[in-house]
């Protein structure tokens, strides 16, 4: 299964690459992006495109990187909870309560 899953995600890349590479083909234009203070020089429709997706995909990460992060922790505070548990009842199944009298 994880064989077929591989091809269809390499499958789907390729594609993807060559619907990229066609686009950027068929947009040969140039724009000037006039970023409020700044314009930029004339650069090509898809290099904007592309420098677009490769921002947005590194700003995704990094936002999913806090509650990733977060997650991490409180599993790790959870395991040395249980550890410490764990612990504590093999001390109590050793040493078993004495009745008082």
């Amino acid at each position: 299964m994880a064989r077929i899953r591989r091809i269809v995600l390499v499958l789907l890349a390729l594609v993807l690459g060559l619907a990229a590479m066609l686009f950027s083909f068929s947009n040969r234009q140039e724009v000037v992006l006039d970023l409020l203070l700044v314009q930029t020089p004339p650069i090509s429709v898809a290099l904007v495109l592309v420098l677009t997706l490769i921002v947005g995909a590194l700003l995704g990460v990094a936002a999913m990187l806090v509650p990733l992060m977060r997650a991490r922790a409180g599993r790790r505070r959870a395991e040395r909870k249980l550890r410490k548990s764990e612990q504590s009842s093999r001390g109590l199944q050793r040493d078993p309560v004495k009745s008082i009298e």
